[in-house]
């Protein structure tokens, strides 16, 4: 059963990633340097890393949720995994339409609604945690990834160390979607 869970979760995030990358690709945010298979503009090994980090986050909240002294309210674990996940592609879309000059403003606008998300969905430390956590790998992973020549952000996008400082609230809302996603899928392979 836990192998089925892990592989529903790996489905839900790596079906989600191509909706939030497509707005990057089509507003030239974000340009690929090696060609490899797409879907919807999104490069497979994109979709599967996503996917894989997805599952490693929810492993993660496995762990971390079996320490939790305070257990999850069962009725709104679905509509808080919805919310959150939509939340985390509506950060994702906004990060399109910001201006490529001066971000810091509007990442910590950003910043501040993904906290806000986390408040209303959550608001456990374990769910910050698994947040702060994918925020550091993952902007981590990508700077490694543009150092190795993989792609690169447009040259108008004011970066910091080589990438803008919005990612920071999307992979924050990627963890506490996938935290929520895997409590809903415990109860549901249970």
């Amino acid at each position: 059963m836990i192998i089925k869970k892990y592989m529903l979760l790996f489905l839900i995030v790596a079906v989600l990633a191509p909706f939030g990358d497509y707005w990057h690709v089509e507003t030239v945010i974000t340009h690929d340097i090696i060609l490899t298979p797409n879907i919807a503009n999104s490069p497979i090994w994109f979709i599967c890393l996503v996917g894989i980090f997805g599952v490693s986050l929810g492993m993660l909240s496995e762990c971390l949720r079996k320490v939790d002294l305070l257990p999850s309210e069962k009725s709104n674990i679905l509509r808080m995994a919805m919310i959150s996940v939509f939340a985390c592609l509506a950060v994702y879309f906004a990060t399109s339409l910001v201006p490529k000059t001066n971000v810091m403003l509007s990442a910590m606008l950003l910043m501040s609604f993904a906290l806000l998300i986390w408040a209303v969905v959550d608001a456990k430390p374990r769910s910050f945690f698994i947040g702060m956590l994918a925020a550091v790998v993952g902007m981590s992973t990508e700077i490694g990834l543009i150092l190795l020549g993989i792609y690169h952000y447009d040259a108008d996008i004011s970066v910091i160390w080589c990438v803008p400082p919005w990612l920071a609230p999307i992979f924050f809302l990627l963890g506490v979607s996938v935290t929520k996603l895997e409590e809903f899928l415990d109860l549901k392979f249970r």
